[in-house]
């Protein structure tokens, strides 16, 4: 694998993990902020399953209208069906602000929220009845039913809550191991630098060597890169320059006797003049 290849993927993935756990921590947060919306409007629910019971009991004793009454059972109804399947809720008992709402996703929520809704429909119609027609029967199931349909409110807003701490849960796992693996990628990182650093400063201590007349030096490859390739030629050079030296050692040598030869032919040859001199003499 080349240096380039090596340094970019651990940085690469480094990156992609960064914007991995930007992204899904951003996605977590908004979920978290409806999760929010959805579990007040349902804790709202439980309240107004009180506040009805409380209302009608007023209608009947003619303290207040019963468009009051008709209007809670309007916000709950409206508001139930919005966190079942999805839609917009009021925001206000008033019915003047909306927001919508997302449909129950956890199936033991949506379970839950079936069960408020069957408990709700009986319920709702004996509200209504009892308006028109004044059947306190119908009074009487309100008030029996009401700490049930309560109770089965509350377990719903239970649920969601716990949907909701496990998403935090699970972002928290998340990043977490997040941090282990980006640390496992930097210490990656370091381990290759020091690698390429190391067999640089190698390199360059054999180079060193060989300046000083030192072609005994070898260096040591430990990767197939580019950087090995480098160094395998650096290899190769030094054991040419040494057989270059030991060539032009080898004909130096030669050289010298061949002229130290050449001196004692010269006086041997001078030496033979001279006394064939004498001789003519």
């Amino acid at each position: 694998m080349s240096i380039k290849k090596k340094l970019l993927i651990p940085g690469f993935l480094f990156l992609a993990l960064v914007v991995l756990v930007f992204v899904f921590s951003e996605f977590t947060l908004r979920r978290q902020k409806a999760d929010a919306l959805v579990i007040n409007l349902a804790g709202r629910q439980r309240m107004l399953t009180q506040k009805m019971t409380k209302e009608l009991l007023m209608y009947y004793m003619d303290i207040i209208a019963s468009d009051q009454v008709k209007n809670t059972v309007k916000v709950f109804d409206t508001t139930l069906k919005a966190l079942r399947f999805g839609g917009k809720a009021p925001l206000d008992l008033k019915m003047t602000k909306f927001t919508y709402v997302p449909p129950a996703r956890e199936e033991d929520v949506k379970k839950q929220l079936d069960v408020v809704a069957k408990l709700w429909k009986p319920f709702k119609e004996s509200v209504e009845n009892f308006i028109n027609t004044q059947d306190t029967s119908k009074l009487n199931y309100v008030l029996g039913n009401n700490l049930k349909l309560l109770s089965e409110m509350n377990k719903a807003v239970f649920l969601m809550q716990k949907a909701a701490d496990k998403k935090v849960a699970r972002m928290r796992y998340i990043q977490q191991a997040s941090v282990v693996v980006g640390i496992i990628l930097v210490l990656i990182y370091i381990l290759i630098a020091r690698n390429i650093t190391k067999e640089v400063d190698v390199a360059s201590s054999a180079i060193s060597r060989v300046s000083e007349g030192d072609l005994t030096a070898k260096v040591k490859v430990s990767s197939r890169d580019e950087l090995g390739y480098a160094l395998s030629r650096i290899n190769n050079m030094i054991e040419k320059l040494d057989e270059l030296v030991g060539e032009f050692y080898e004909a130096s040598h030669d050289f010298q006797r061949q002229s130290s030869l050449s001196n004692y032919y010269s006086k041997a040859l001078s030496k033979v003049v001279e006394l064939s001199r004498k001789i003519s003499e």
